[in-house]
């Protein structure tokens, strides 16, 4: 989830996942996968610097393993790791 600002100045979190274009004309405007547009203050650099942040927040949260994020890395063992069995993508 990434927090932007609409045009009123009124702030908002956006699933960062559901973002499909980002575009300058000169308004920033959002396109969802949805059709969806949302126009923002933030530039579209900015924009995609907190998409990046927030994937990467995922990859730890994961140790860069889950097959959702894509990652190649390997958990941690279990045996090796006790608080790691119950739930190895909380740390």
């Amino acid at each position: 989830m990434i927090s932007l600002t609409k045009l009123d100045g009124s702030r908002f979190v956006l699933n960062a996942d559901l973002i499909r274009v980002v575009e300058e004309r000169p308004d920033t405007v959002i396109t969802l996968t949805s059709g969806d547009r949302i126009m923002v203050t933030e530039a579209a650099e900015r924009i995609i610097a907190k998409v990046i942040a927030y994937r990467r927040s995922i990859h730890s949260l994961c140790g860069g393993a889950s097959p959702r994020c894509g990652c190649d890395a390997s958990h941690t063992d279990p045996a090796q790791d006790p608080d790691q069995a119950a739930s190895p993508h909380l740390r």
